[in-house]
């Protein structure tokens, strides 16, 4: 039986200061599907 991968998807997570710890939480969360190539993770903050 053979594994088949899907697709990549991108992640853009716009937040404010206020809510850093939750993007960071979320950013700890999604690491290891980063370093796989899975999932490029975009923090913006205004």
């Amino acid at each position: 039986m053979t594994k088949e991968r899907a697709g990549t998807v991108e992640v853009f997570c716009a937040y404010d200061p206020e809510d850093q710890t939750f993007a960071e939480e979320l950013g700890e969360h999604l690491d290891n599907l980063q370093r796989q190539g899975l999932v490029p993770l975009f923090f913006w903050y205004n």
